[in-house]
């Protein structure tokens, strides 16, 4: 686990403006949280990805929910647990958090935003109301699993490993590096 955060470091090093660690960070925010396969900044296979961005040069990064907890102390495990929950029962409530973060993206209108806030504990719902949440339900899932950004090209990042891209945009296999 040291190695890969010391690989995320460098990665996130090389994005940055600051040539330190702690100057580094400071340069990062989250931009938008995902649910998708993809790959870590410290190459580890991720299903929830974090999108961070540079807020002094415009770069864009994809880290994994644990990385970016060692990284920003931002802990989106409460989202992520919503949007599990609702993948495996549509009819399930987010949670306070998810909806919480889409109300702060804006994802749901005034109503839908009420609405969700009163019927969230509720275990029985009417034929209408159920209706309603799964509506939203499948709305909110829709956001949480559009694609992310496309990251920064860093030399040797995982998100084209294990192809690296030619002059013409084919991808090509490279050999294994030790």
């Amino acid at each position: 686990m040291k190695n890969k955060f010391r690989m995320l470091q460098q990665k996130i090093i090389q994005l940055s403006h600051g040539e330190t660690w702690e100057t580094a960070v400071k340069e990062w925010s989250p931009d938008q949280i995902t649910y998708a396969e993809n790959h870590c900044l410290c190459t580890q296979v991720i299903w929830e990805n974090c999108a961070i961005r540079n807020d002094a040069n415009g770069n864009r990064a994809i880290v994994g929910n644990e990385c970016i907890k060692r990284f920003l102390g931002v802990d989106f495990e409460p989202v992520f647990r919503g949007i599990r929950r609702v993948r495996s029962d549509v009819a399930a409530s987010f949670g306070d958090a998810a909806i919480a973060h889409a109300a702060e993206k804006r994802w749901l209108d005034d109503w839908e935003q009420t609405f969700y806030w009163d019927t969230m504990r509720k275990r029985v719902l009417s034929d209408r109301q159920l209706r309603s949440r799964i509506a939203i339900n499948e709305k909110i899932l829709a956001k949480f699993t559009e694609p992310t950004p496309q990251p920064t090209h860093v030399e040797d990042t995982p998100f084209d490993w294990p192809f690296r891209r030619t002059a013409n945009m084919k991808p090509t296999r490279t050999p294994w590096r030790r």
